[in-house]
């Protein structure tokens, strides 16, 4: 795959040349887009611009656009392989033709902002030497795969730019097809716990591509079993003596039929779609195909509270998982997070630990040798959900893996193995005298860097509890940073989120843009007409009817607030009327 590229134009064409040994050229077709290798009559520039690699091509209203990441940052190697993080991006026309003026002009700027949103949230990861996709149970470190093994072999799941890179994938023009995985990717070289021997400890966690989206627009699953917000987390040990270990987490929606739309409250009620029979086989199709990828049982880790808003979801939840672990191996777990935790007695939470310890033992992790052989290999998943697969997520999702990591430190030879097999976790304080104040310090930040970057693309802002993760503890700090999130995340998920939540449906194609239909914009800028009208008017009779005049104010100044009143009553009246589709 190459390393290394620059690109040139000209009227009728776009070319593509590689600049190291491996050098290949495509040529792309202005007018239709279309992807050809060269010629013998065709004349290749020499003197284009510098491109790190190519995402695609996208097929807007008026004109396809070339995609290419034009500048990136190496965020650390594994093994051999320099792991990159996308940092700019450039969207070339192919049509020269002019957008005709009026809507569809206007409708393309949108468009275009639409894409540039998505492409510039800082979460686009890409590898020229190695396949991101999977995990290091399906692709050894040491290997180095040519392009065509990359692009045939990787996982459709996590690549992001997949369908927009189609034209090159049919042209075979596999040395431009780089997967780019969305998540979070963190590589920390020259570690120790015993201030002797090196490891490198990393974190990758992979955003599903399959029904992404934002937190109150995008809930449960679908018809397929596909879910929001899955994310699968690999952490990662590459020890000096080549030696390398992984484990596998999974996030992600209650896989059932259900909305939570924003609707100004604070909380949403969550709501079940439909009959609970009617989504037994997308709620089957979920789990068959957790299962089958990662190569065993699943344990599903369900977080949400036992009462409330979300009883009927958690009740439903055990109800399926019950009838279908008649037919496969599945296991349901119930762990009511804020009962438990209650006063902030995280402590608690090693009695969760405890419940998944035999599932953790019996699913095994990924070990490979010096060379790439494995020695050991993952089983099974653990299946971690709360309601936004977050903030209580995170948690715990972070405490498995410390339990599991200290086991692999030890076979490694890291830390001295146990004089006997503990049937409890370590406590917090346990896990930082034996990894050391400086790694254990270290392992957390990575961790709650992951926990904030997943949820900043889910829900708009950092996530909660993370104090905890980053310090051990519940601290009053952490709590208003919490209320500080908490607030912003309000705001953007009733008045921010569709914009995003658009952006993700054209990149990813699930909304394709098409000419001469009517604007979508059209109803958006009712709407936020609409939207922005109540707040002002609310806003306006909140402050009107909290004013009391003195007592001995002025018979006038009395009837101006009462005229006042009725005006802004009329006005609401009239605004109801005219955004009545909206409403």
């Amino acid at each position: 795959m190459l390393k290394s590229a620059s690109l040139s134009e000209t009227d009728t064409e776009i070319f593509l040349v590689g600049r190291d040994k491996d050098a290949s050229t495509i040529i792309i077709d202005r007018l239709t887009g279309k992807v050809r290798t060269p010629e013998a009559k065709d004349t290749i520039p020499t003197n284009g611009r510098r491109i790190e690699a190519v995402f695609g091509i996208i097929t807007l209203i008026a004109s396809k656009y070339l995609i290419v990441c034009t500048k990136s940052d190496t965020i650390g190697s594994l093994g051999e392989h320099k792991i990159k993080q996308a940092a700019e991006f450039d969207m070339i026309r192919l049509s020269n033709g002019s957008v005709a003026a009026g809507v569809a002009a206007s409708d393309e700027l949108q468009y275009l902002a639409l894409v540039n949103m998505a492409l510039n949230e800082p979460a686009l990861y890409f590898c020229h030497t190695h396949d991101i996709t999977r995990s290091l149970k399906h692709r050894s470190l040491d290997e180095m795969p040519d392009a065509k093994a990359i692009a045939t072999g990787a996982d459709k799941q996590f690549w992001w730019n997949h369908h927009l890179l189609q034209p090159f994938l049919d042209t075979q023009a596999y040395n431009w097809c780089v997967p780019f995985v969305k998540g979070f990717f963190k590589i920390v070289a020259n570690c120790s716990v015993d201030g002797n021997r090196k490891f490198t400890f990393a974190l990758l966690s992979r955003r599903s591509r399959n029904r992404a989206g934002t937190r109150y627009n995008v809930r449960g699953a679908d018809a397929q079993g596909y879910v929001a917000n899955e994310v699968e987390t690999e952490q990662l040990v590459v020890s000096d003596d080549g030696q390398t270990m992984s484990l596998l987490l999974l996030r992600g929606s209650i896989p059932l039929r259900w909305t939570q739309r924003a609707n100004i409250k604070y909380k949403p009620k969550p709501q079940l779609q439909g009959d609970i029979v009617l989504m037994k086989a997308g709620f089957k199709r979920h789990f068959e195909r957790v299962a089958a990828h990662y190569g065993g049982p699943v344990v599903a880790v369900n977080l949400i509270d036992t009462k409330g808003g979300e009883k009927a979801l958690g009740d439903a939840f055990e109800s399926l998982c019950g009838e279908l672990s008649r037919d496969m191996k599945l296991r349901y777990i119930a762990f009511d997070f804020h009962k438990e935790c209650k006063g902030m007695r995280y402590d608690k939470l090693d009695n969760l630990l405890a419940t998944v310890m035999p599932d953790l033992k019996a699913h095994n992790y990924t070990h490979r040798a010096q060379h790439g052989n494995i020695l050991a290999k993952q089983q099974g998943i653990i299946r971690v959900n709360c309601m936004d697969n977050l903030d209580r997520t995170n948690v715990v999702q972070g405490l498995i893996a410390r339990h599991v990591l200290t086991a692999q430190l030890r076979v490694l030879g890291h830390l001295p193995l146990a004089k006997q097999e503990s049937l409890r976790p370590e406590t917090s304080a346990q896990a930082a005298a034996t990894f050391g104040a400086t790694f254990e310090a270290i392992r957390k930040t990575v961790w709650a860097d992951n926990a904030d970057a997943i949820s900043t693309q889910y829900s708009g802002t950092g996530a909660l509890k993370n104090d905890f993760t980053r310090t051990g503890k519940r601290t009053f700090r952490g709590l208003l940073q919490d209320g500080a999130n908490s607030a912003t995340r309000y705001y953007l998920n009733n008045f921010r989120d569709g914009r995003r939540q658009d952006a993700y449906d054209v990149l990813l194609g699930v909304h394709k843009p098409v000419a001469g239909s009517p604007s979508p914009f059209a109803v958006r800028k009712r709407t936020n007409a609409c939207v922005t009208t109540f707040l002002t008017l609310g806003i306006a009779l909140l402050l009107i009817t909290s004013y009391r005049p003195a007592d001995g104010a002025s018979w006038l100044l009395r009837l101006v607030v009462v005229a006042t009143y009725a005006v802004l009553v009329w006005l609401s009246y009239r605004a109801a009327l005219r955004f009545a589709p909206e409403l």
